[in-house]
């Protein structure tokens, strides 16, 4: 045996208003003709929201669209700003960016120091001296390796 749904449209209901979400009549979002929609939300996904007035027995199929913007809150006039102290905060519509500074590294919420590595302090006199000298590849390969390295060079004698 089937069950009875009564239908959700009244027969006569006239001077209502429909709003859809989108471009299409496919998602309602509020029809003031239907007894079991809830409160209007009028919350759209995108910016486009399509609203039909339906007065007499008809529907005006065309009503109009409504596109809409959001005022843009700029995140980065705050105070305190959501961006680390070394990093620039870039505002855009309906969002903003955090970018660490060129000294620092991180995600622009969090930036660290970027270390420098300071130059072994025989690196450049080697390379200096190397210049005249004809001193052998293999040779000047051995001396900036152990220049560099953290132990104290080691020079091998055969």
């Amino acid at each position: 045996m089937e069950e009875y749904v009564p239908s959700r449209r009244r027969v006569n209901c006239y001077d209502t208003i429909e709003m859809y979400n989108g471009l299409t009549t496919d998602d309602a979002l509020f029809d003031s003709c239907d007894p079991f929609f809830p409160q209007i939300t009028g919350v759209s996904e995108g910016r486009n929201l399509r609203i039909r007035y339906k007065t007499g027995s008809f529907i005006q199929y065309r009503g109009f669209l409504m596109r809409y913007l959001q005022q843009d809150v700029d995140e980065c006039a705050m105070t305190p700003g959501p961006c680390h102290n070394n990093a620039f905060c870039v505002n855009s519509e309906g969002s903003f960016q955090c970018i660490c500074k060129p000294e620092f590294t991180g995600n622009g919420f969090e930036c660290q120091e970027i270390p420098v590595q300071p130059l072994g302090k025989y690196l450049l006199p080697v390379l200096a001296s190397s210049v005249g000298t004809g001193l052998s590849g293999a040779m000047l390969l051995a001396l900036l390796f152990a220049a560099n390295s953290s132990r104290p060079p080691t020079i091998w004698t055969p």
